[in-house]
């Protein structure tokens, strides 16, 4: 990983807000005598114990910290145990000096430089994560005269079941009436707008803007940049910044790759660029903020002058006097995770791919479950499991209506099982039917509902087969295509994995009957 220093840096001011305090001269000052009182707020047992942490019930708020000023924060700092993706569902707010509207208004991962819901870890002078992502520390200079209130809102369905803190500032003696306050806001467009930059700040007032994160999901393969920034300040019809393409604005050059500095970086780029392909970007405009008087505009192509509809999310930090122009609503949670794949249990398939008689044969080296059909073309899908891996997808190439498909299925004993099969859903995907069971010579016609693969956007969805008989040792289900949707482009089949089980509860596990009789519902008994 890169890691370059500038020696300039020893000598920022790293809120660049107008405080009469020379306190954030980061080293020449350490020799002075400071003229401030540091105080903590954190999620210590407050009993003495030491359960030094909060838990968040689903749809709950906990405040965190409300402090009276004049004082600035200078640090933040959380570890969070929670579900997965728990990133995108907790919501940090932030209200200054008694305000309704939050001025800080950001899921917490993102808040803290990465997007998706993921932990990743990140190295730059006002945000640096550690511990894998786990560890979250935000530096930047939050001054404010009258009181901050601070919450943290639980958005995801299960408790988080431990939420640690620390939020450091420190009682000033004064602070002028006209210090600008620290705001950051989350956006995000899934896909973006066709013609139309991706907006990352519109805000009224006189401030600075200090910097944004972008995390991309792509839609489609290739490189998501070359898109040029523009910021338009005051109401400007032609923007007095003008860029020349996206890794340019973030600094980096001929793409990007991972890797972080103390301004810029990249703390997640997965280097396939296919469909699917996540990154997250930052760019801290600390050494060269960009001022504006009444109003600024942050935006950014999406691709080459807009010919691109990945999925874009962002947040911008910004310094402004109150009051601020009112947010857009916060995307519920769905909407912030509509790649998210988080059914319990569906396992991630490792296809590798083996010989077969005339067909295209994968097979996955965790389950042994197979497949096979006359053209089977292995892909990534948009959708990723808790851990943050992309699910992959076996699709048919120019699949006609009576072709066939078959998924290979171990089972240890003859038993009846409900099969969940998980299939990707789009614009060029067609329509199948589970048509049979077989074994050997043996065989049974499976009643199955249409399985419609056709959707306007991409998605993994799912049906269930209830109470199907499998025999013991190897099964072929056999799939067969139907013909396509109307509106449909094409007429293919994804397979994305399908998970098994026992469809009914038996209490007899380990007596031997003696025989024989007849139970066919009970052959997984052992009989002497």
């Amino acid at each position: 990983m890169r890691r370059h220093f500038d020696t300039a840096a020893v000598f920022l001011i790293m809120g660049l807000a107008a405080v009469p305090l020379n306190a954030q001269d980061l080293l020449r000052t350490l020799g002075r005598q400071q003229d401030f009182k540091s105080h903590r707020v954190s999620s210590f047992d407050r009993s003495g114990g030491n359960n030094d942490r909060l838990a968040i019930a689903p749809g709950k708020t906990a405040v965190l910290a409300e402090i009276e000023g004049p004082a600035a924060i200078h640090h933040i700092w959380v570890t969070i145990a929670g579900e997965a993706f728990y990133g995108r569902k907790i919501i940090l707010r932030m209200y200054w000096d008694g305000e309704t509207r939050p001025s800080v208004e950001a899921p917490i991962g993102d808040f803290f430089g990465v997007g998706h819901g993921l932990n990743r870890d990140l190295s730059a002078l006002a945000i640096a994560c550690s511990s894998e992502g786990r560890a979250r520390n935000c530096y930047w200079h939050m001054p404010f005269r009258g009181s901050v209130r601070i919450t943290a809102s639980n958005e995801g369905e299960s408790p988080v079941g431990a939420f640690y803190y620390y939020i450091d500032y420190r009682a000033l003696p004064e602070l002028s009436p006209d210090v600008p306050y620290f705001h950051a806001q989350y956006r995000q467009e899934m896909p973006c707008s066709p013609g139309k930059n991706y907006v990352f700040l519109e805000a009224e007032g006189r401030g600075h803007y200090v910097g944004c994160n972008l995390s991309i999901l792509q839609r489609t393969m290739g490189w998501w940049g070359e898109g040029d920034d523009m910021i338009y300040v005051d109401g400007e019809d032609f923007p007095s910044l003008y860029g020349t393409g996206s890794e340019d604005y973030f600094s980096d050059a001929w793409g990007m790759r991972e890797g972080e500095n103390l301004f810029y970086g990249c703390p997640l780029q997965e280097p396939d660029f296919k469909t699917g392909s996540k990154a997250t970007v930052y760019r801290h405009h600390i050494p060269d903020p960009i001022p504006f008087l009444e109003s600024i505009r942050v935006t950014i192509e999406h691709g080459h002058a807009n010919d691109r509809s990945d999925y874009f999310s962002s947040v911008a930090y910004w310094y402004q006097t109150e009051p601020h122009a009112a947010f857009p609503q916060l995307p519920s949670v769905e909407e912030r995770l509509p790649f998210a794949l988080e059914s319990p249990g569906l396992g991630l398939p490792v296809w590798e791919e083996r010989p077969g008689r005339g067909l295209t044969v994968f097979m996955d080296s965790r389950s042994r479950m197979a497949v096979a059909a006359l053209r089977l073309v292995p892909s990534l899908t948009s959708f990723y499991n808790p851990s943050g891996e992309r699910y992959p997808v076996l699709s048919t190439d120019a699949a006609q209506t009576g072709e066939e498909i078959a998924i290979f299925l171990d089972a240890a004993v003859g038993e009846h099982y409900d099969l969940e099969l998980f299939f990707l859903q789009g614009p060029a995907m067609g329509e199948a039917r589970v048509l049979r069971i077989e074994q050997d010579e043996w065989e049974k016609d499976v009643e199955s509902p249409l399985i419609q693969g056709y959707a306007e956007g991409r998605r993994i969805a799912q049906t269930t087969l209830r109470d199907v008989r499998l025999q013991q040792g190897t099964n072929r289900l056999i799939l067969g295509v139907t013909g396509q949707h109307a509106d449909a482009s094409g007429g293919e089949f994804g397979f994305v994995g399908l998970r098994k089980t026992p469809s009914r509860p038996h209490f007899i596990q380990d007596w031997n009957l003696i025989g024989p009789f007849d139970a066919p519902d009970m052959s997984y008994l052992q009989s002497a």
